[in-house]
């Protein structure tokens, strides 16, 4: 390989990296909480993306359904 391959290729990757991250970015996210049995304690699990407001409000209902289920 040439000695400034790597001149090129590392922004170039940082470039594509960054595009990728923007047109893969969600909005929307409805996550639940997970307690683990061991010390590994409490985590945050998310089950669902989106971007559009539609998505929102079915994840807002599906929240407030489980959170009436479980109390």
């Amino acid at each position: 390989m040439p000695a400034g391959f790597g001149k090129l290729t590392g922004p170039f990757s940082l470039i594509v990296g960054m595009l990728a991250a923007l047109l893969t970015i969600r909005k929307y996210e409805l996550q639940i909480e997970f307690k683990h049995i061991d010390e590994t304690g409490l985590q945050w699990v998310s089950v669902a993306k989106a971007n559009n407001a539609k998505a929102k409000s079915l994840f807002d209902e599906q929240a407030r359904c489980l959170a009436q289920n479980l109390s």
